[in-house]
């Protein structure tokens, strides 16, 4: 932390994941974990503010990054996960420019913002429920050209 202090202005990018803003009942530890990093996160960045460092917590939807994430994505989230899913590369673009500008949560791709949002502020008692059903019962075709 010295050295950071030191080398001011100096940034932090923690990576946590849009699973940290809600409970996901087939990855309980994973969401679990990735919404105490989002929160380690914002304590942090308030803890070393006054010091010149800044703090950010990228949390992506999907990025295909290996063949099992490919397949889990798709057998969970259908369609919709290869909608919000996001190039590492741009991930790793993405997160590097808004770092730099000093954004706190930063989540990568159009459709993986705006299904945040609602992760954030909907009900947490029926947001998985919701969105999932309305994943389900949409028809690929008239969504996706």
């Amino acid at each position: 932390m010295p050295l950071l202090e030191k080398n001011k202005p100096s940034y932090i990018l923690n990576v946590g994941s849009m699973a940290g803003f809600s409970p996901i009942p087939v990855k309980n530890i994973y969401s679990a974990s990735k919404s105490a990093v989002t929160f380690f996160s914002y304590s942090l960045r308030y803890q070393l503010k006054k010091k010149g460092v800044s703090v950010s917590c990228l949390a992506p939807g999907p990025v295909y990054t290996k063949p099992e994430i490919i397949k889990d994505t798709k057998e969970k989230l259908g369609w919709f996960g290869d909608f919000m899913e996001v190039p590492p590369a741009r991930v790793g673009e993405f997160a590097v420019r808004k770092t730099l500008k000093r954004k706190m949560i930063i989540v990568p791709g159009k459709p993986a913002r705006f299904t945040s949002i609602l992760y954030v502020h909907y009900p947490a008692d029926g947001r998985q429920a919701s969105i999932m059903h309305w994943v389900k019962k949409t028809d690929e075709r008239k969504y996706i050209r």
